[in-house]
């Protein structure tokens, strides 16, 4: 059965199912930029060769959930990496609702989702411009049934998959991409009318201070460190093992800066 014939998903998404492609983030900035309808919504069967943030490899499952939204920014550029972590507190609140209530579901700065100190989730944040103006597509890849070592009890892994997590299966694709959707029009729409710092604090009573290492900078330098603290515009104050303090900016680590 089409993902179409079973979902239910606000009007606000026209539907777009792209079967298995090497890396969703290329695939739906390839598409963005023939200019498609806003609230377009890819959803990739499989990922064969995705690439993250940093050149890191994601290895996608053929159960598990990859889906990219389109969208046509209105707002000035320099507050679309807000939709990022907009994209990841979408995420964690769909997640929230359908595991275990004591499951520690934490968020890693600035784009990873944990469940029990282990990766269950990343959502990436491209920008581009077509004939018809600039574009943002957010992209969800979700280990729901199937994540890197999970299946051999490899858990040396920094990573699992929300089955593992939870011990069973009850959650679905459709069902998650669902949730998803609707609650991604709610944190929009707060966003919109709240501003970004009440997005933001949603964030934070998730975040969970991780070492960040070999971050690659635009100008080729790399830095590493312990995330010490976030600003009111999604900055991360990095504390490198020599003791110095540098701040991070989103931008800066997506490398429009």
């Amino acid at each position: 059965m089409l993902l179409e014939e079973s979902l239910s998903l606000p009007a606000a998404y026209v539907l777009r199912e792209v079967g298995e492609v090497e890396c969703l983030r290329s695939t739906s900035a390839a598409i963005a930029d023939t200019g498609v309808e806003e609230g377009t919504l890819l959803v990739a069967s499989n990922l064969s060769a995705a690439e993250g943030y940093q050149h890191k490899q994601w290895q996608g499952f053929s159960e598990n959930l990859h889906f990219s939204l389109i969208l046509q920014p209105e707002f000035p550029a320099e507050r679309f990496h807000e939709i990022l972590i907009l994209g990841v507190v979408s995420l964690g609140a769909s997640l929230a609702t359908h595991v275990a209530p004591m499951t520690s579901l934490t968020y890693r700065w600035p784009n990873d989702v944990y469940i029990a100190g282990q990766k269950v989730a990343s959502v990436w944040l491209d920008k581009g411009k077509s004939a018809e103006g600039p574009w943002l597509t957010l992209t969800v890849s979700v280990n729901l049934m199937h994540a890197p070592g999970d299946d051999d009890g490899d858990f040396s892994l920094a990573t699992m998959s929300v089955r593992e997590a939870e011990g069973n299966s009850d959650i679905t694709r459709e069902l998650l991409l669902e949730t998803w959707a609707r609650q991604f029009i709610t944190e929009i729409n707060n966003w919109d009318e709240r501003g970004f710092d009440h997005i933001l604090a949603f964030w934070k009573t998730r975040s969970e201070k991780k070492e960040l290492s070999n971050i690659l900078l635009l100008d080729g330098s790399e830095i590493s460190g312990s995330q010490t603290g976030v600003y009111e515009d999604a900055a991360c104050m990095i504390k490198m093992d020599t003791g110095e303090s540098v701040d991070l900016s989103l931008p800066q680590y997506l490398h429009w800066i």
